[in-house]
């Protein structure tokens, strides 16, 4: 995912990264660690079979990106997602890309959500602080 990101930027197109954990994760409450990992990997790319580096997103080209979380447990369950929930996960991506990338990336950048979401919860979605959109 890495690798193909920094090549989409680097011919000038926009990126739509997806995050998301499976309901085992969910369950073991590792949420945010399988997030930080795909973030992780933005920050220094490798090449893995010729394990050579190719080098990381610039500010310049995390302009080009948006994060996309889907709990992929949402659609593998008749189970949604609370707004806080939703709220809270994008708060801490938001923050790792604070404390990774930078304070004027991660107020710009944005974060939208997809996971199950219909008419009777996307008021609520849309009222969260750190949900920039949603993906129905």
């Amino acid at each position: 995912m890495a690798v193909k990101t920094k090549m989409a930027v680097e011919q000038g197109m926009n990126v739509l990264v997806g995050l998301g954990e499976s309901s085992i994760t969910c369950r073991g409450q590792l949420a945010f660690n399988v997030c930080q990992s795909t973030l992780s990997a933005l920050k220094s790319i490798e090449r893995r079979r010729e394990r050579r580096l190719i080098g990381k997103i610039s500010g310049v080209q995390w302009k080009q990106i948006a994060i996309h979380y889907e709990p992929q447990w949402t659609t593998e369950t008749d189970n949604v997602a609370g707004p806080d929930e939703v709220q809270q996960i994008h708060e801490t991506i938001r923050d790792w890309i604070n404390d990774n990338v930078s304070p004027e990336i991660a107020s710009a950048v944005r974060i939208v959500y997809g996971g199950s979401v219909n008419e009777h919860n996307f008021s609520g979605l849309l009222e969260q602080k750190d949900v920039d959109g949603l993906i129905v």
